[in-house]
């Protein structure tokens, strides 16, 4: 994107001072700024938002975007994202700190790096504790050459530490279904956000909270990591290619 460059170098050079072991690839996407801007942002044709923040009063008013001011959207607690929202949270200097370095970690998967007992230490007193899901979970990394701990957290983060209704099973159509990763739960009120993501998994097949993790990250692997997408930063802001996947 053509942004103005000054200070990259000086954010990367103080990390790497205090992290020798961190490696940074630079990444040009031959966009302009501007024209990223205006896509990400919200149109007067479009029904539904590509970016939203929470209702919150730590928020300046002006990340809010002028279009859908007052309406609400998913579960009635998040509004329209503005332009000058979506530009600070797309400029890298912004990201490029102690706390949010990690959007731009690659996701891939690394022999030997990621452990049963790693995962066993994330998914402590959580939905996903215990032996059998663990090993699900470095088995689906692998797979999808992904990797199992950004997975974990990833639905962690999701779901909460107590998992949710899809987590922990919804009855739909008679059968009960996992969509641990919340692909399709969409709508603008929570019973309509259950449906849609309990019909998916349904279609898929997904009647165990396994199947729902293994379908789950080949969805994220097909959609996402196969385009280039291997990064937080690349999931959330589709600049690699137009092809856009819901979540």
């Amino acid at each position: 994107m053509k942004i103005n460059t000054h200070g990259y170098k000086e954010l990367i050079d103080k990390l790497q001072e205090n992290h020798p072991n961190l490696t940074f690839t630079l990444f040009y996407t031959k966009l302009d700024w501007n024209e990223v801007i205006s896509q990400e942002g919200h149109k007067d044709n479009t029904l539904y938002p590509l970016n939203l923040i929470p209702e919150s009063s730590k928020y300046p008013e002006d990340w809010i975007c002028e279009i859908d001011k007052d309406k609400r959207f998913d579960n009635g607690t998040w509004l329209c994202a503005s332009d000058k929202a979506i530009m600070n949270q797309m400029d890298p200097r912004n990201i490029l700190n102690e706390e949010n370095i990690f959007e731009f970690k690659e996701l891939n998967y690394k022999e030997g790096a990621q452990t049963i007992e790693g995962i066993s230490e994330i998914t402590k007193d959580s939905f996903l504790e215990g032996e059998n899901i663990a090993n699900t979970l470095i088995r689906a990394g692998e797979s999808a050459n992904l990797d199992p701990y950004f997975i974990a957290s990833r639905l962690i983060q999701e779901q909460g530490r107590d998992g949710s209704t899809l987590s922990r099973g919804y009855v739909y159509n008679e059968t009960t279904v996992y969509n641990p990763f919340n692909i399709r739960a969409t709508g603008n009120s929570t019973q309509e956000i259950i449906e849609n993501a309990a019909k998916y998994a349904y279609e898929q097949g997904w009647d165990s909270l396994e199947k729902g993790l293994l379908g789950g990250v080949e969805f994220v692997k097909e959609g996402y990591i196969n385009k280039g997408q291997n990064t937080l930063y690349l999931q959330k802001f589709d600049i690699v290619n137009k092809d856009r996947r819901i979540i």
